[in-house]
């Protein structure tokens, strides 16, 4: 009985241990920053809004150079990118944050409507602050994390998220105003005789 109680103590302090390793990235578990819109367009199937997407994404997005791949699913039609758009600050306290943010753009088209979904925003920074050093974010969730709203670090963390979220929010209206104007413009190229 002796071996056995030692064991069962040895155990329990273990998963006592374990919980508490575990415990607090639930508890700080936050969404990602996501923007997702569902958009109609009339009089046009899927094959058609499928084919403009593709070809918008593939000539007229922001992409950066190192990831200008955008990878399609021809059945599910759909199709990813990365893409990147500059992120300025011309307030001189808060120029240091100034860089640029990139986002992964998932499109889907169905007859009639095509869904975009804008995900892992990632903040970099051009400019390293000399004082607190680097201004990078990196991944933006939908709320800013805990720990990261006291102190001077706490004060740049909110410019970051107050700054972003607007340029972000311009950036995503914007990207979907160029693609709805595109596919109602666009006419598929089918004639061989050229």
């Amino acid at each position: 009985i002796g071996i056995t109680s030692k064991v069962s103590k040895l155990m329990k302090k273990n998963f006592l241990l374990l919980l508490l390793c575990v415990v607090p990235f639930i508890s700080f578990a936050q969404d990602v920053l996501t923007v997702d819109s569902v958009v109609t367009v009339p009089n046009k199937n899927a094959d058609e809004i499928y084919s403009a997407i593709s070809k918008w994404l593939a000539t007229n997005v922001d992409v950066q150079s190192a990831q200008a791949v955008v990878t399609s699913d021809d059945e599910k039609r759909s199709a990813t990118t990365k893409a990147v758009f500059k992120f300025e600050v011309k307030n001189m306290t808060w120029y240091a944050m100034s860089g640029v943010i990139s986002c992964t753009v998932d499109v889907t088209a169905r007859d009639g409507r095509y869904r975009i979904r804008f995900s892992n925003f990632v903040h970099d920074s051009s400019t390293p602050d000399q004082v607190t050093g680097t201004w990078d974010e990196g991944l933006l969730y939908s709320e800013i994390p805990q720990g990261r709203t006291k102190g001077v670090r706490g004060r740049q963390h909110k410019e970051v998220y107050k700054r972003a979220g607007k340029r972000i929010q311009e950036w995503t209206d914007s990207q979907i105003a160029a693609l709805t104007s595109y596919i109602n413009s666009f006419t598929n190229i089918e004639d061989e005789d050229w």
